[in-house]
């Protein structure tokens, strides 16, 4: 099945730019630590699931907005050279490139994202790429964007038949102020297990990642959830049915953009019309490629090089 023939995967959301410092230690609160290394590097989750989406081979439209200033410039040059089309990649005049500070310690991090222009995208340009362009078939979005434009963004998607997976990250401080209408609106939930209990909060009682995938399955009413668990793999609920993957042995350099790729990943075998569990283990072996490289969107592996990891690295799903 060529590119063309399986459509086009809209990615909307955030471009930014990742001041990435490197300790052997995360520092406490009022505490200062001296680093190993920084690295200025392109990142914002919209970006880099587009990129693997079409380092799997799919047809890719990112829409997001930076700030007319050299982070902007930077970030449009290395999503050029990444092969991602900067068409609708606007520069917004009175808002800055948005920025995440992140500090890296033993392949984990932590961040601050202030989204700037970034934050700056509306539902109505989203709805206008979705019609301009011919076969749109997905829309994939996070809440690095405002919820209400996220919300709008997926009814209308919905609307059009384009499957809609939300990537529920960063979870509002309130989650409960998702609104129904986004859960209505989306097809496939994707979320790591810290931000899957967020959602649920006081819900939450499950301790087995599977009960708690039913639970948020409940909650969200949402078909199909997928919940990353780091070293211990994945699980998922499509349907009903509950499945399970075993994490890839992996040398962490570090984990930033890894669920990203997974994302990418994943969605991009949905689309081409592999089974959950065929598209699990692939975005696994996505994932453990990105944790071996620094950074997001230079870490991001191309579909050969997933093809040659899983030929090496056989594993079968979990039994459950």
């Amino acid at each position: 099945m060529s590119a063309a023939t399986r459509g086009t995967v809209v990615v909307a959301g955030s471009v930014h730019i990742d001041l990435i410092a490197s300790a052997t230690r995360m520092p406490g609160l009022g505490d200062s630590v001296t680093g190993t290394s920084f690295v200025t590097a392109p990142g914002g989750k919209a970006a880099n699931q587009a990129c693997q989406i079409a380092r799997c081979g799919l047809d890719v439209v990112l829409i997001g907005k930076i700030g007319n200033d050299q982070h902007g410039a930077f970030l449009r040059r290395r999503l050029e050279e990444a092969g991602i089309s900067t068409r609708y990649l606007t520069a917004d005049s009175v808002h800055p490139t948005g920025t995440s500070t992140v500090l890296a310690v033993g392949g984990e991090y932590a961040s601050i994202i202030v989204p700037g222009a970034a934050a700056q995208l509306t539902s109505a340009e989203i709805d206008a790429v979705c019609t301009s362009i011919e076969n749109p078939v997905a829309l994939v979005m996070q809440l690095e964007l405002p919820v209400s434009t996220v919300t709008v963004a997926a009814r209308s998607a919905a609307k059009r038949g384009m499957l809609v997976v939300l990537n529920a990250s960063p979870v509002p401080e309130r989650s409960e102020t998702i609104p129904e209408a986004l859960w209505e609106s989306t097809d496939l939930l994707i979320v790591n297990r810290a931000e899957a209990k967020r959602l649920l909060g006081e819900r939450h009682g499950g301790r087995r990642p599977a009960d708690i995938a039913r639970e948020l399955v409940t909650a969200s009413g949402v078909g199909t959830v997928v919940i990353t668990l780091g070293a211990e793999g994945i699980v998922a609920m499509d349907n009903g049915s509950v499945i399970e993957q075993a994490a890839f042995p992996a040398s962490v350099v570090d984990s930033i953009g890894a669920g990203d790729a997974f994302l990418g990943t994943f969605v991009a075998g949905r689309i081409e019309g592999r089974t959950t569990d065929e598209a699990m283990r692939r975005a696994a072996a996505a994932g453990a490629i990105a944790v071996q490289g620094r950074g997001a969107l230079d870490s991001i592996p191309a579909a050969a090089q997933i093809d040659a990891f899983l030929e090496r690295h056989p594993r079968p799903l979990i039994d459950r």
